[in-house]
């Protein structure tokens, strides 16, 4: 069971709490590193009756830590005694959700990331094992807890935050930490900041108080750097260890000296608040945890530095990795060396992880050599990744296959991954970690991993049947993987709903995808109300897609205002898109501003959307300089919004 919530949500304690309640006679085990429960196992120690706690579930998402296998031997078939109890922030869930549903690049082609694994188990962990914490209480929570008649209870009840976080003096610790004056507090302020940091770069486990005292310093206020009279490291820990309102800390102590920053101002950090807001992780916080961790944490360490953009100190945690023998530490310097754009020593490590049987490395190989123009060596590398079962790689292979023609086998491809049973590979895998007997159950297991990618490939072969022009199978297919919960095939199924009038099923399916989380598709319903002529309807979806960042919902947005004669509130969303290089918006930005007499303006936001090849942007220069040279040319304006593209 995966509980998932804002930091102070009350996870922990609702995970505590429903285990003391269902499972209050069993044993506790809370593995002390990522990889203790592996060691644990390989001792053959009979694990029975026993809850397995990981708080922090994203600690444990290592090479020698917690993988699929590895939870079907703690949970083995027929038997229910053994629990696995996992928490994680939603900040942390976001970014492995983003990672399992990878990107296609201008081909269409996927490519891996670096915690590819990890965002593949926790993309299993589905349905009723998902549980949301919420910061806020139902209306029954609200008035039984009302009536306990409490006056910290009642407070948190009025105070306009989570009522977990209230208890949990999330806000006061956020004080506590930011504001303040005197020597006492420049320390303390800066030791707790120096432990944020460390786990903004990836260290997930409690500080020595020896790192921390050589890099509190660095945050420091100008004024204190070279002060000679600071308090001592011992009173400024002791400073940020104190409860706030007899609660929580902002500095935890732990076992041997060591300490950790709460998760809730890690948290607010990582969405731009506190002391420490948007301000990137010091350099020498990076390079100091590399001299003392271990190489499941250089790992992290690693993963963190490189969605930080510090490739400099993801190459130096996965040079030390791969010195050591870690093929995946191999394969994640190829992506570091191809974001850097060295495609060739992105190649060269590819290929030594892919030669040492690394199977993420071998179609990440076939995708840059695809890129650099090899389509033949591509091939045999997506060939010998798919050959080995690998359902992305048959995916990949069936695209570039569909993109050169050869639609049959593309066809075939995309079909085997969409058919996909048990590989070989799954059998190996199971004879390494589990036992006969176990066998079975262990496939059963270890086939959801499959299950997502089978469900990409019915996506792209409905989307395959789709530039055919193949409606009718290629809503055959959309609807395999909508019913399967994917959310893309949802959103696409719905726009093919949609553009042949049957809006009923169109917007079943179109609420469907943005539950999911699909901002296409909430952008979608907009346009689908627009349509209907419920333009009230269509402004609140578009507005919700918009706030989520969706660029095309913003330009709807602004082109709704404009057809409404809200000029002002649309060149403010149509801004917003333009700003955010969403082409059409350029170009209705532009067409608004030379319909109001505003020609240079309008003749700069053309000339942008021409240079980024919008084509509609450039007729309408050509009519801006018809215009500008007298000619009897039609006028033209902003365009109406127009259906989803799958």
């Amino acid at each position: 069971m995966l509980l998932h919530g804002r930091a102070a949500a009350g996870k922990s304690r609702s995970a505590f709490e429903a285990v003391h309640r269902l499972r209050r006679h069993h044993r506790l085990l809370i593995p002390a590193h990522p990889g203790a429960l592996r060691e644990l196992v390989s001792t053959s120690y009979p694990i029975i009756n026993a809850v397995v706690w990981l708080d922090d579930l994203e600690r444990f998402l290592t090479p020698t830590g917690i993988d699929q296998a590895l939870l079907q031997r703690l949970c083995p078939a027929g038997r229910a005694d053994v629990v696995v109890v996992a928490t994680i922030r939603d900040k942390e869930l976001a970014r492995l959700d983003h990672a399992a549903t990878r990107g296609h690049d201008d081909n269409g082609l996927t490519a891996a990331g670096p915690d590819e694994a990890a965002a593949k188990l926790v993309a299993q962990i589905r349905g009723r094992r998902r549980i949301p914490v919420g910061q806020d209480l139902t209306d029954k929570e609200h008035a039984d807890a009302k009536a306990i008649g409490d006056d910290r209870i009642t407070a948190a009840l009025t105070a306009g935050v989570g009522f977990a976080e209230y208890l949990a003096a999330g806000p006061a610790m956020m004080r506590r930490w930011s504001l303040g004056d005197g020597p006492l507090f420049e320390v303390g302020q800066a030791l707790i900041s120096a432990s944020v940091d460390c786990r903004r770069a990836g260290y997930t486990t409690p500080v020595p108080r020896d790192i921390l005292a050589k890099l509190y310093r660095l945050y420091l206020s100008p004024a204190w750097k070279r002060r000679a009279d600071l308090p001592t490291i011992t009173q400024g820990l002791q400073w940020a260890c104190e409860r706030v309102l007899g609660a929580s800390s902002c500095l935890l102590p732990r076992e041997n000296n060591t300490y950790i920053a709460s998760d809730y101002l890690l948290d607010r950090t990582t969405t731009g608040q506190g002391p420490l807001a948007a301000a990137p992780v010091p350099g020498q916080v990076w390079t100091t945890l590399l001299t003392i961790t271990n190489l499941d944490q250089i790992m992290i360490i690693g993963l963190h530095a490189f969605h930080a953009q510090r490739l400099d100190i993801a190459e130096q945690a996965w040079r030390t990795a791969a010195d050591a023998g870690y093929t995946e530490a191999m394969s994640n310097l190829g992506a570091v060396m191809q974001k850097s754009g060295d495609s060739q020593k992105a190649i060269q490590w590819y290929r030594r992880a892919a030669g040492a049987g690394h199977t993420v490395a071998m179609y990440n190989l076939g995708f840059l050599l695809r890129r650099c123009g090899d389509g033949l060596e591509a091939e045999r590398w997506y060939r010998r990744a798919a050959d080995a079962g690998d359902t992305k790689a048959m995916i990949n292979l069936g695209v570039m296959l569909g993109e050169r023609g050869d639609d049959q086998e593309a066809e075939q491809w995309l079909r085997r991954a969409a058919n996909a049973s048990q590989p070989e590979a799954i059998d190996n895998q199971d004879l390494r970690f589990c036992g006969r007997s176990d066998g079975q159950e262990a496939k059963r297991w270890l086939q959801r991993e499959f299950d997502a990618d089978r469900t990409e490939a019915m996506y792209n072969l409905g989307f395959l049947f789709s530039i055919r022009r193949d409606d009718r199978e290629s809503e055959q297919w959309y609807r395999r993987a909508a019913d399967a919960g994917h959310a893309r095939a949802m959103h696409n199924l719905g726009a093919l709903l949609g553009s042949r009038g049957d809006d009923q099923e169109a917007e079943q399916w179109l609420r469907r995808a943005a539950n999911a989380g699909q901002t296409e598709a909430i952008g979608g319903l907009g346009v689908l109300f627009h349509w209907r002529g419920d333009d009230q309807e269509a402004e609140q979806w578009l507005q919700r897609a918009a706030e989520a960042g969706q660029t095309s919902a913003m330009h709807n947005l602004g082109l709704l205002f404009y057809q409404r004669g809200d000029d002002q509130e649309a060149e403010q969303w149509l801004q917003r898109a333009a700003e955010a290089s969403q082409t059409s918006a350029m170009h209705s930005l532009g067409l608004l501003f030379y319909l109001r007499g505003d020609e240079l303006t309008a003749a700069d936001w053309l000339y942008r959307a021409a240079a980024a090849s919008w084509i509609w942007a450039i007729d309408s220069q050509e009519v801006w300089y018809s215009r500008w040279h007298g000619a009897d040319t039609e006028e033209s304006g902003p365009v109406k919004p127009g259906r989803p593209v799958p």
